[in-house]
């Protein structure tokens, strides 16, 4: 190489000393001979021109770099001070504190009570200036909610819990509440007794709007036992008895009956190992929210007593005239003669939005003589899978979700035909293995997806379908002759997705893609290929090491 390319200080990233007898060899497996190694140890040691050239380099490296650091310090700077001027004039530095009020409250949680988190709503805006703060502080609205967990497990010592509350309480400045409690089924009263934290919420009983109670309800008896004068706000209830399945609440503390029987109520959650539905004695109706779930420890054979069988869920319903929300867990010891399928006495729903049946039962047909006008969710069974959740489906759709184990291929039909449905989820899990009710299972295949199509014309408002059934033996090509016939329908299609097992469908096919150009969400999970390896070549190796290591 020239001595003047060398003297600028700049080097081809490929420079090779023309002299270098190795040129060929490099990046080969060939293996130099005694006089070979001392000729390479000559080319690279440090005095060689390589050696120096690189010295070189790092020097130039390191100078650009010291440059390149003070330039990235006047640029942070100078966006620093230009930021610091942007945020002078930020919409949220002008907006009013009662637009800013709005905001915080904009931003509670509405799934859940408000949690005594720092990274959350409403203890977040205190966190990030003194303005915010002291909005927050002054907001009662803000405080109007907490869930309190009463358990070592949450992490938070009783005393820090206690004084939270007591402090959230206060912020909440007469503001109607809504609270909820929750203890671990087993706690040891002399590292954390939970009966301070509910003679708290004893004090503010008079303001309580909803309340929820979940753990052992022995805890929480003092607040069961209340009456309509220190319970004279309270409309929704939720009790979540953890328990023994043994236990039985309402026989062994009959004052507990007082909170479900408040004149004020409206809405009531009721979860329990142990609850007798015989001895229920609501205000059913005035009732416009129900859930009813029986824990079911023994099985449908053997339910616990004072369970809840099909001929008690219709007289509830006859009951709740005023219903919007109902949830039913039902277990049907007779499954060949099903009371929901041969109801004979008119039932009138007529603000029922939601109705979800669940538990052990078989659906023959649809219930006869039930009126539901305004039914948006319909939910039958067990469902396991995410799909279609109520209240995420605007009006003026009707969501239907099925597990095709709790009812017949004529049933379903039913259904389908008496509801102008626009979402329908078919899943499967078969509970009941009762060779005489086989023939009547339903089976989704070719015939199922015709009776979609015109010119039957089952459904014309569908525009989502999704079916999760291992059992689903209808072809591709007719999965892809109904996406075209229902894609001609005045009412298109939106959504077509299928979670099976077996031969995967071809859905690359020119006018199939062009409706999905056009929007329709089509997905068909195979979930036989996501099933893994069976065999675990590292079971018990590890322990097996562990112990060889120990000797």
């Amino acid at each position: 190489m020239p001595h003047s390319m060398r003297d600028s200080g700049f080097m081809p990233a490929n420079y090779l000393d023309p002299a270098s007898p190795f040129t060929a060899q490099l990046g080969t497996n060939y293996v130099p001979g005694d006089g070979e190694i001392l000729d390479i140890r000559r080319l690279v040691q440090p005095d060689s021109i390589w050696a120096r050239e690189l010295v070189r380099m790092d020097e130039q490296i390191q100078e650009m770099e010291i440059s390149l650091g003070q330039l990235r310090e006047r640029r942070d700077a100078l966006k620093g001070n230009i930021d610091a001027h942007k945020a002078l004039v930020s919409p949220m530095r002008l907006a009013p504190d009662d637009i800013l009020r709005e905001i915080f409250i904009a931003c509670l949680p509405s799934a859940t009570n408000a949690l005594m988190d720092p990274r959350e709503a409403p203890l977040l805006f205190g966190r990030i200036c003194r303005h915010w703060r002291d909005i927050a502080l002054s907001t009662p609205m803000l405080w109007a909610s907490i869930h309190v967990p009463l358990t070592p497990r949450a992490g938070m010592d009783i005393s820090v819990t206690t004084g939270v509350l007591q402090r959230w309480l206060k912020l909440s400045d007469g503001c109607p509440l809504a609270i909820s409690l929750y203890s671990h089924d087993v706690y040891d009263s002399s590292l954390y007794d939970p009966h301070h934290i509910v003679s708290m919420v004893l004090d503010v009983s008079s303001r309580l709007r909803r309340l929820s109670l979940r753990g052992p309800f022995d805890i929480f008896l003092p607040l069961l036992s209340l009456g309509p004068d220190s319970l004279p706000c309270l409309r929704r209830l939720e009790l979540s008895d953890s328990s023994h399945p043994d236990t039985q609440l309402f026989k062994d503390h009959p004052e507990a009956m007082n909170i479900i029987q408040l004149p004020s109520l409206t809405g009531i959650s009721m979860l329990s190992a142990g609850m007798d539905c015989d001895l229920l004695s609501l205000r059913w109706s005035q009732l416009t929210s129900l859930t009813l779930f029986q824990q079911n420890y023994t099985s449908p054979e053997e339910p616990a007593s004072g369970h809840l069988d099909c001929n008690k869920a219709l007289e509830i319903l006859r009951r709740c005239p005023n219903l919007r929300r109902c949830s039913l867990t039902i277990t049907e010891l007779d499954l060949n003669h099903c009371a929901l399928s041969s109801n004979s006495v008119h039932i009138s729903l007529p603000f029922l939005e939601s109705l979800t049946l669940a538990g052990d039962f078989l659906l023959s047909s649809w219930i006869p003589k039930l009126s539901l006008p305004e039914l948006s969710y319909l939910c039958i069974g067990d469902m396991r899978n995410d799909g279609f959740r109520y209240g995420t489906i605007t009006s003026p759709n009707i969501v239907v979700r099925i597990n095709s184990g709790f009812l017949t291929s004529s049933a379903l039909f039913d259904i389908l035909n008496s509801f102008p449905l626009t979402h329908f989820e078919l899943t499967c899990d078969n509970y009941f293995d009762d060779a005489e009710l086989s023939d009547t299972r339903i089976i989704m295949d070719d015939a199922f997806l015709e009776r979609l199509c015109p010119p039957h014309n089952m459904c014309p408002l569908l525009t989502h379908l999704i079916v999760s059934n291992p059992s689903s033996n209808f072809s591709g090509s007719a999965a892809m002759d109904f996406v075209r016939a229902r894609m001609g329908m005045d009412i298109r299609l939106q959504c077509f997705e299928v979670h099976y097992y077996g031969e995967a469908v071809d859905t690359n096919i020119p006018d199939i893609q062009s409706f999905v150009a056009y929007g329709l969400r089509l997905e068909f999970k195979n979930l036989s290929r996501n099933k893994s390896w069976g065999f675990n070549p590292g079971l018990g190796a590890y322990d097996a090491v562990a112990r060889y290591l120990q000797f």
